[in-house]
Parts: C-alpha cells; sequence; structure tokens
C-alpha cells in the first residue's frame, strides 16, 4: 500500500499542478454526487410507495437525467473546444449547487426531475471539457495511465461518499445528504475560482497528428468521422447495457436483498468504488504497454459473462464480492478506452471526440434505465433474466472494437 502512494504522489508531482486542479474538481463533484445519491431511490419510495411504481419511476428518472447530459455533451464538447475548455469547466461548477437546492426543497416526484435536469446539463457541459484538458498535457505514450490516475478521482470519490450520505439519511434525515452535498459544491466554485490562473489551455508536449493526417486535411477528416462513428456505436451499446443495470442493481437491493439506506451506499462503495480505484493504475500501465485494444477485448468478455451472477446472490457480502469482481475486470479497461480514443482524435478536437461519444453513452443511458424498469417489472421473480440480457447488450459490442484499428 505505501508503495502504490508513492507511485501515485510521483505520477501527480510529473504531471503538473493544473492535473492536480483538475483532479480535486473532480473529486468533489463527484463526491457530492455520490452522497447525494443513495437516499434519492428511499425518497421516491416515500413519495410514491408501490413497488413498481417507485422502480419504473426510479428507472425514467435515470433515464431523463442522460438525456439532459446528453443534450449538453456534444455541443458544449464543441463548443469548449472553441472558446475555451477552461471556462466550460467552471460555467458547469457554478450551476451544480442549483441541483441540490431542487433536492432540499422537494416535496414531490418533479422537484427530483428538476435537480436531475440541472445536474444532468452540468455534467454534460463539464465531462468533455475536463477530460480533453486531460489529454492536452500528457504524452501520448503515458496517457492511459494519466487517465487511470484522474479516472480515481471520481472513483475514489465514490468510495467513502455513499456509506457518507447513508449514515447521514439514516441518523439525521434523508435530506441531510443532499446539503452535505450544497456546501461541497459551493466549496468546489470557490476552489476553481482561486486556482483558474494554473489551469491554461496547454499544447500537448508531443506531435499529435500522425504523419497520414498531416498530409491530407480530406483523409484526416474521413478517418476521423469514421473511428468517431465506431465509438460511438460501441458507447451506445456501453450505455444502453448500464442504464439497465443502473434500474436493476438498486431493484434487487431494495426488494431482492432488502437493504437499507447504508447498507445500499456501502455496496456501491465497496463492489464498486474500491474495486474500479484499484483497476485504474495497472489498468492503465497495461495499456501502455501492451495495447489498448487486447485490454479493451478481453475486459469487455469477462466482465459481461459474469454480470448474471448477481441475482444469484443471497447475502449482501456476496453480491459486494460479485459485484466488485465484475466491477475491477471491467474497469481496468476504462483508461484504455479514453487513450485509445484519444489516439485517434486530433489534438483540437478533443472535446469534440469526448462529447460525441459522450453523447452517444448517453443515448443508451436514456433508453436503458427505462428498460431496466419494465424488464424488472416484466420477468418478477425470475430477474436473472434482465441481468442475462444486459450481458447479451455487453457482448455486441465486441465486432465494433475488433474493426476499430489498434
Amino acid at each position: 500500500m505505501t508503495r502504490m502512494i508513492k507511485r501515485l504522489a510521483s505520477h501527480f508531482s510529473s504531471l503538473g499542478s493544473a492535473f492536480l486542479i483538475l483532479w480535486s474538481v473532480m473529486f468533489l463533484v463527484v463526491f457530492a454526487d455520490s452522497m447525494a445519491g443513495p437516499a434519492i431511490p428511499y425518497q421516491i419510495r416515500d413519495f410514491l410507495k408501490e413497488e413498481a411504481v417507485v422502480v419504473m419511476t426510479i428507472g425514467t428518472l435515470n433515464s431523463f437525467f442522460s438525456l439532459m447530459r446528453t443534450s449538453a455533451s456534444l455541443p458544449c464538447g464543441l463548443i469548449s473546444d472553441k472558446f475555451g475548455k477552461g471556462k466550460l469547466v467552471f460555467v458547469a461548477l457554478i450551476f451544480f449547487p442549483l441541483s441540490y437546492i431542487f433536492l432540499i426543497i422537494s416535496s414531490g416526484v418533479s422537484w427530483l426531475f428538476a435537480s436531475y435536469s440541472v445536474a444532468g446539463i452540468c455534467f454534460g457541459i463539464l465531462g468533455p471539457a475536463i477530460r480533453a484538458l486531460i489529454a492536452d498535457t500528457t504524452q501520448k505514450a503515458s496517457r492511459a495511465t494519466a487517465y487511470g490516475i484522474f479516472n480515481l478521482s471520481w472513483i475514489l470519490s465514490q468510495i467513502p461518499a455513499p456509506i457518507i450520505g447513508g449514515f447521514l439519511a439514516e441518523s439525521a434525515g434523508l435530506k441531510v445528504p443532499f446539503m452535505a452535498a450544497l456546501m461541497i459544491s459551493i466549496a468546489n466554485v470557490i476552489l476553481l475560482f482561486k486556482a483558474m490562473k494554473s489551469i491554461k489551455e496547454s499544447k500537448t508536449t508531443e506531435q499529435e497528428i500522425s504523419l497520414m493526417y498531416e498530409k491530407s486535411a480530406e483523409r484526416l477528416t474521413a478517418g476521423y468521422k469514421r473511428i468517431l462513428f465506431l465509438f460511438g456505436g460501441n458507447s451506445i451499446l456501453s450505455g444502453l447495457a448500464n442504464g439497465i443495470l443502473m434500474t436493476i442493481f438498486y431493484a434487487y437491493l431494495m426488494y431482492g436483498l432488502g437493504v437499507s439506506v447504508f447498507e445500499m451506499g456501502l455496496s456501491f462503495s465497496i463492489g464498486w468504488g474500491i474495486a474500479t480505484a484499484i483497476a485504474q493504475l495497472p489498468g492503465g500501465k497495461m495499456a501502455d504497454k501492451i495495447g489498448r485494444k487486447p485490454i479493451i477485448l478481453m475486459c469487455t468478455v469477462a466482465a459481461a459473462l459474469l454480470i448474471p451472477l448477481l441475482p444469484l446472490t443471497v447475502t449482501l457480502i456476496q453480491f459486494i464480492c460479485v459485484l466488485g469482481l465484475i466491477s475491477f475486470i471491467g474497469n481496468l479497461s476504462y483508461p484504455a478506452y479514453s487513450a485509445w480514443l484519444m489516439d485517434h482524435t486530433p489534438t483540437k478536437r478533443r472535446a469534440g471526440g469526448f462529447g460525441l461519444t459522450g453523447a452517444a453513452f448517453g443515448i443508451g443511458t436514456i433508453i436503458g434505465p427505462a428498460i431496466g424498469g419494465i424488464l424488472w417489472a416484466s420477468f418478477i421473480p425470475n430477474v436473472i433474466i434482465s441481468f442475462i440480457i444486459v450481458t447479451a447488450i455487453s457482448l455486441l459490442r465486441i465486432p465494433i472494437i475488433l474493426v476499430i484499428k489498434a
């Protein structure tokens, strides 16, 4: 553990102050969001009571969030390439507190939709800009490792935050986590405002565009569009699978295992957060050494085949262990995917590239949660069928990944 911490510290020092600021901003954004998250399904249950309606509403709410995020992702990615990525990051942070205010004053489901609307737009603005800024400040040879370290910002934040949020909800009331999230989001605006001078739109430290791209602008445009089309198709399927899983994940924990708010947060923190965090640095290093494509292929297949084991668990500990294994294997490929996309993307189009693939992922997550609610209601008590469908959708990504050049 000590050796790992020293390695991380060494990587942070080599990546510079701008990277550290962006890492901290993303950590606080997701920490606040994850602190509020576990209480929201129970808030819905208090408003609506009936199981089928609650699960359907959870799915619809998540789909609505994805719709708003997707609507903002692509246009804001293109805008940030033109007017400045740092400016778009700051704009997103200014409006995040409003989403928590809506949660605090909520007296019905409509307020939750208002909150998710603001949060979705803010995440849509933030994501492409901040991820493109990371690419701007890193070299191709170490980019997957850099993304692995950056991913730890939003992954590590999701380890303690759901537990803290769940504890606050049970001990002090469902709306207390929302108040804490509001304070964190306001502090994040102040942090970035004071640190804006350190974040500069820098050029990459190496020549990012290959000779093939330099020789022909027409070939660049055609090749870039084809690559983005393939990455977009892969992202749609990934978003669809994750969107369905998001809904049936909550439903199985709430109604299959009957967990409390605190246990909900605990399962997410350990089963997803810790496992995903552990995977980032080795996943990035593996991708830099043996290639992006092999890692993505192996992890996609292995993780997909393990998903049907989740509804076979009968205790929370079993569920966390299986989820942890799936999360570790699946997220080993996450740094590779980000670096692979940037390897094929011209420097001046990076935020747009992330915006487009983010929008494609969003299309899947718009449809997925609602489908998840329908599947849950349709196949009760044989809920394993829903998880098998997620596996099938995940495996449809393989032909697309094979077509993309390494």
